[in-house]
């Protein structure tokens, strides 16, 4: 089996861990020459082992997300991805034997519950789960933010994980963003899509040639540009690959605080989320694990769901191996401001 080289695993976590930083700045955190930093990053995504995506405001006028876990009859699975993923507001939707998983942006709670009420319809599963979370630092604070899973597994250090959604700081007179400001949003979440972007051709590759009104708004927090792995094509790096993720969900217990257990999950058990988020007391996580279970047998770490014991009552976890796993939508966000 191909493996990561060493160079290959550090452009890879400088790319996951990404903002506006120019090449330069890549190079003195990686090492890697400039020549072999830029023949790596475009194999990284002409080998589609990464994309890049635009993440818009939840200031934008989007006030809630809807995360859904589904357990689909197993013929069922396909058919009820696919209905998920025709819903406007459907930004992600994995499917895998066990399980879909849907994201969806809503604007209003009208739209939100009517949202829930048409992915409740039908036969195709025997158990759904849903999390409205109104979006905020707090209890989002982690929004598919690898960098910290890779970190772990390369030993690179990271840099700016946890990211949650973009917040801005900075507003109109009004207090909402300008039509115009909407649209120059739109074009840029539209980037990855238009413009002769074809296999074989990299168009984006970082903020850092984007116009300069382009990467205010990434500054301003209305837009938060990303770099997303597909692990299913991602080679291991020295054998650890990143096998197999997990939905895990449950119940805070009265007075537990779940600031206090990330900080557990991180520092104690060595486990980064690329996903956390809280819906009153309704608590939803999901992480990624190596098919070896463990990176170093000689680190004491403490056991997640002991820690998770303390914090949160009627547990329960949805796991599939990522080589199982369909990416039905991938983060498209463009969606969202299609005709804006």
């Amino acid at each position: 089996m191909r493996t990561l080289t060493g160079a290959e695993a550090k452009v890879i976590g400088a790319l996951l861990g990404s903002g506006l930083e120019r090449q330069s700045e890549w190079l003195a955190r990686t090492g890697v020459p400039r020549s072999t930093f830029s023949v790596i990053r475009n194999r990284a995504f002409t080998e589609e082992w990464i994309c890049e995506r635009g993440i818009p405001s939840p200031e934008l006028g989007f006030s809630y997300i809807l995360f859904a876990i589904a357990r689909p009859h197993v013929e069922s699975a396909e058919e009820l991805a696919r209905t998920w993923s025709q819903e406007k507001g459907a930004v992600l939707v994995w499917q895998a034997p066990e399980m879909v998983f849907g994201v969806f942006f809503a604007r209003t709670v009208g739209e939100s519950e009517g949202l829930a009420l048409r992915l409740r319809q039908g036969k195709l599963y025997h158990e759904l789960t849903f999390w409205n979370v109104i979006p905020s630092g707090s209890k989002l604070p982690v929004y598919f933010d690898f960098e910290g899973v890779w970190g772990h597994v390369s030993g690179l250090p990271t840099v700016l994980y946890p990211r949650s959604l973009p917040f801005p700081q900075l507003r109109g007179p009004e207090g909402t963003p300008s039509d115009g400001l909407v649209k120059k949003v739109g074009e840029m979440l539209d980037r990855p899509f238009s413009g002769g972007a074809v296999a074989g051709e990299v168009r984006t590759m970082g903020p850092s040639g984007f116009p300069r009104s382009w990467r205010k708004l990434i500054a301003q927090d209305w837009v938060s540009w990303r770099t997303f792995p597909d692990f299913a094509r991602l080679p291991p790096y020295k054998e650890h690959a990143l096998a197999r993720i997990a939905l895990l969900h449950g119940e805070l217990v009265p007075g537990a605080d779940p600031v206090g257990l990330f900080k557990n999950l991180v520092e104690e058990c060595r486990v980064f989320p690329f996903l956390y988020a809280v819906d009153g007391r309704h608590f939803l996580m999901g992480a990624m694990g190596t098919a070896d279970a463990a990176l170093n047998p000689n680190d004491k770490k403490r056991p997640v769901l002991t820690t998770l014991e303390e914090y949160l009552t009627g547990i329960s976890a949805t796991s599939c191996d990522v080589q199982r796993m369909r990416v039905v939508v991938n983060h498209r966000y463009e969606r969202l401001l299609s005709g804006a």
